[in-house]
């Protein structure tokens, strides 16, 4: 399953967008917040083997790109996917 959460803002400045996942991260917005948002949606999906990735640049918006595994009910293993990804 594939899931994408973006927005036309600002974008994140920085050469690493990735490094937002690390605990106590902040943005733009430094007054309030404690940086755990992120952290813990990366822990969640990699919990459930899958993967998040975030795509942004200045003046670019921000793009979560959040990838889950479907798992059969009946064997508990991991399907394939149309995107080749098991």
């Amino acid at each position: 399953m594939l899931l994408v959460f973006r927005d036309n803002g600002k974008g994140v400045s920085g050469e690493n967008p990735d490094a937002l996942f690390n605990l106590n991260a902040q943005g733009r917005n430094k007054k309030s917040g404690t940086g755990l948002g992120l952290a813990q949606v990366r822990a969640i999906v990699e919990e459930w083997q899958g993967t998040a990735k975030i795509t942004s640049g200045e003046g670019q918006g921000f793009r979560l790109t959040i990838w889950l595994p479907i798992i059969s009910e009946k064997s508990g293993k991991k399907e394939e996917t149309n995107d080749g990804k098991a």
